[in-house]
This record gives C-alpha cells, sequence and structure tokens, in this order.
C-alpha cells in the first residue's frame, strides 16, 4: 500500500499541498482530477521520492516503482523495442530476455512486428506513448505514477489508449496514481476519483466507481453527474467560471453523450 498521511508542500511562502491524507491498495487504479497547476504533479512526485514534502508521511509498501510521463521521452537512437527494455537493462538483464519482454507488451499494446524496429522519429505520438507505458510495465512494477500521460493525443487515440492501460493494468495487477484534469478521462480509467480543489490542494472528494471503458455514453453521463455535484464543480470550475456556468457545461456533455452513444 502508498500511504499519504498529513501532507503538505511549501515553495517560499506559496503553499501547493494543504494537508492530503490518500491511500492507495494493490491493483487499484486511483486518478487525481483536479484542475491544473493544482498540485497533483507535485504529488505524485513526492509519492515517487523525487520531491521532499514539507510535512507529512509517506510510506511506500510497493517494492517496484514505475513512472511515466506527459513526454515520453524516449532515447533518439534506439528502436522501439529497445526504448521498451532501457529499464530492464538498467536493471541488468541479458539482452534476448529484455527485447523479449519488451516485445510482447508491446505487441499486446496494438503494435506490429513491423513497428518494433522503429526509432522514435519514426513513430507517431500515440506510438510513443505505447513505447513509455510498456517501458513502465516491463519492469513488473506494484506500483505505477502515471502524469497526464495522454493529455497531448486527439480523444480518439486517448480513448484507445486508456482501454489498453486499463487491459495492461488487470493483466498486471499493478496499482496505479494517475493524473488528468480531464473528467471523462477519470470515469472512464478510475476505480476511484480524488478530487484536488485549486492550490492549496486537498482532497475534496473520494468517489469509488467502476470503471466506464466499454460505453462512451456512459462515460459522459457519468462525468456529467459528478459535475452536478457542488464541491466538485467549485472544485474545477476554471478561474473566472462560476459553477453555475460549469453547470450548463456538464448538461450539455451529457447531452453530447447520448448524442454520441447513439451513433455509434
Amino acid at each position: 500500500m502508498l500511504s499519504l498521511s498529513g501532507l503538505r508542500l511549501r515553495f517560499g511562502a506559496a503553499e501547493i499541498i494543504a494537508g492530503i491524507d490518500l491511500h492507495i491498495g494493490a491493483g487499484e487504479l486511483v486518478v487525481l482530477l483536479g484542475p491544473s497547476g493544482c498540485g497533483k504533479t507535485s504529488l505524485l512526485r513526492i509519492a515517487a521520492g523525487v520531491e521532499r514534502a514539507t510535512a507529512g508521511r509517506v510510506e511506500n509498501g510497493f517494492r517496484r516503482v514505475a513512472m511515466v510521463f506527459q513526454d515520453p521521452r524516449l532515447l533518439p537512437w534506439a528502436d522501439a523495442r529497445d526504448n521498451a527494455a532501457f529499464g530492464l537493462k538498467a536493471a541488468g538483464m541479458g539482452k534476448a530476455e529484455r527485447r523479449a519482454i519488451a516485445e510482447a507488451i508491446l505487441l499486446r499494446l496494438g503494435f506490429s512486428a513491423g513497428d518494433l524496429n522503429k526509432r522514435p522519429s519514426q513513430l507517431s505520438g500515440g506510438m510513443m506513448q505505447r513505447v513509455a507505458i510498456a517501458r513502465a510495465f516491463a519492469l513488473s512494477p506494484d506500483l505505477v505514477l502515471m502524469d497526464e500521460p495522454f493529455s497531448a493525443l486527439d480523444v480518439g487515440l486517448r480513448h484507445d489508449l486508456q482501454a489498453l492501460l486499463r487491459a495492461e493494468v488487470e493483466g498486471a495487477g499493478a496499482a496505479v496514481l494517475f493524473v488528468t484534469h480531464d473528467v471523462t478521462e477519470a470515469v472512464r480509467l478510475a476505480d476511484r476519483i480524488v478530487v484536488f480543489s485549486p492550490r492549496p490542494a486537498c482532497v475534496v472528494a473520494d468517489v469509488t466507481q467502476a470503471p466506464m471503458l466499454a460505453s462512451v455514453g456512459a462515460a459522459y453521463e457519468a462525468s456529467a453527474a459528478l459535475l452536478r455535484r457542488p464541491e466538485i464543480a467549485a472544485a474545477l470550475a476554471p478561474p473566472g467560471v462560476s459553477p453555475l456556468a460549469l453547470a450548463g457545461a456538464r448538461e450539455r456533455l451529457s447531452l453530447a453523450g447520448k448524442a454520441r452513444a447513439a451513433l455509434r
């Protein structure tokens, strides 16, 4: 289990995180949902051990932790297979074994055999992000930390990768802490959605749900339902936008979901 207790973070006079308690068990996919700049990534970095909290306690019972960033951060001179195997190489695994593991994961994530030898410059953005996901899961992690990995991709590709990620998580049995500011992405992926307030971040809601990958319409309906909760609407409303205005947006979101579902 990953336990964050009484977590606080300050940079000089600025308070970034204002007392967060968060516990993630084995096999859970927990999404941190909140407005941009609210402290989600800072919390992820604290969980990863690369940033120190000002106060509070971090207890990480997971032995193997991997991270996926918004930028895939691939080695430009290495092909897709070797990029996915990079962590295993760093761990001292032999070439044939690590390449076989990386290849198997890439094929599960939708690569063709002909794509495995391509370098990053020959890959689309979605394919590069699949390599980054494969690199993380090749390590057989107990916990994967993901910082808005699909935010730069178009909607259709995001949906495809969300489904592939969910399948990989369920197959590996890893816990995942996933950062996003996209409500629909949260409801499609998460077992639990933890909603943060604007900075300084605190938890305003912790919602347990069943992931809604199967139906686009159901995901939009669930997104609209979340935004009907006043505390969530207030937390996610952009600066200068009232929760009342967001209420109109959530109804349009619900109608859009019904329309898209009808067309499928």
